[in-house]
């Protein structure tokens, strides 16, 4: 507020005509001081709003200045950023795309592996079915030769045991008739000489002896003491049977031939005849004059490749296993 303004409306005015020049002098000395005072406190006041306003503005300036570098660098973290969250864009991408060329290229090889394996395994089954049919061919091959052979064997010894028969009976013919008639010529015996008879001939012993070596006219040149017609001996009873052994697991021609040799070795077998050789399965018919049981024989003598299963009858069955 002006002091001027504030000094026309003085109350004193109004008695100034009761105011002496001292009074009015003091009062004007005291106006001034005061006008003064409130010139001075206006001075100050000027000068503190000049310097308040300085200082706002040198704040506002401070102010804007830092917000501007706080902007600029505001604006240079979200650049940097915006680039960083582009290369990461792009990295991801790149990865996707290695990934995804990566997955692809295992794929392939996972299927070019499992062609080339389904192709390596249809091959080795071809072509072990290729090596077990011949196997089976050369199998049956031999075994029909085996058969052949032993069959054409059995014919050659019975057609010479038949040969060998039927020369004995032309021969014991031969004796006989020249012995009906020194016996009606002559009414008492001739006693000849203790001479021990020779043993009948066993059908082994026959089969081994050849038709060309059989000389009946030899005996026809010896004295008559010394011919004596030998009653025949009656054969010893042998009970034989013939069994059929059934290995199985058998899986080679070679293990079988060992399994034929083996048999053929052990005591009480008489005979052994291939039956059948297929799949694995071993066939054999052994004819067998032993005390044991077939089966106990086997069991002990043959624990070491094969084991024993069961007998059903005449039948021996029995599983082969692999010398460890």
């Amino acid at each position: 507020m002006d002091i001027r303004s504030e000094l026309q409306f003085s109350p004193q005015q109004d008695n100034a005509q009761d105011v002496s020049p001292e009074e009015e002098q003091r009062f004007t000395e005291w106006i001034q001081k005061r006008l003064s005072l409130y010139q001075m406190m206006e001075q100050q006041v000027q000068a503190s709003i000049k310097q308040t306003v300085h200082l706002g503005s040198e704040f506002t300036k401070q102010l804007e200045e830092e917000t501007e570098h706080l902007m600029a660098r505001y604006r240079r973290q979200h650049q940097d950023q915006l680039q960083l969250r582009a290369a990461l864009r792009q990295e991801v991408n790149e990865l996707r795309t290695a990934l995804a060329d990566e997955r692809r290229t295992h794929e392939t090889g996972l299927a070019q592996t499992r062609r080339q394996a389904e192709t390596e395994i249809a091959q080795a089954w071809r072509q072990s079915e290729t090596e077990i049919a011949q196997q089976r061919a050369t199998t049956r091959a031999e075994r029909e030769r085996m058969l052949r052979e032993a069959y054409a064997e059995r014919d050659r010894v019975l057609a010479e045991t038949r040969q060998l028969s039927a020369r004995l009976a032309e021969l014991q013919r031969a004796l006989s008739d020249l012995l009906r008639p020194l016996s009606a010529a002559t009414p008492s015996f001739v006693t000849a000489p203790a001479v021990s008879p020779d043993p009948p001939l066993s059908i082994g012993e026959v089969i081994e002896e050849r038709t060309d070596t059989v000389k009946p006219h030899d005996d026809l040149t010896l004295p008559l003491e010394t011919v004596t017609v030998a009653p025949p001996q009656p054969a010893e009873a042998d009970y034989v049977y013939e069994y059929q052994v059934l290995f199985r697991g058998v899986q080679s021609f070679v293990i079988a031939s060992d399994l034929i040799d083996q048999l053929s070795q052990l005591p009480g077998i008489e005979g052994i005849r291939l039956v059948e050789y297929e799949q694995f399965e071993l066939a054999i018919a052994v004819t067998y004059s032993g005390s044991l049981p077939l089966s106990v024989l086997l069991k002990d003598q043959m624990a070491a490749v094969a084991q024993m299963v069961d007998q059903h009858g005449e039948q021996v069955h029995l599983v082969y296993h692999a010398v460890a």
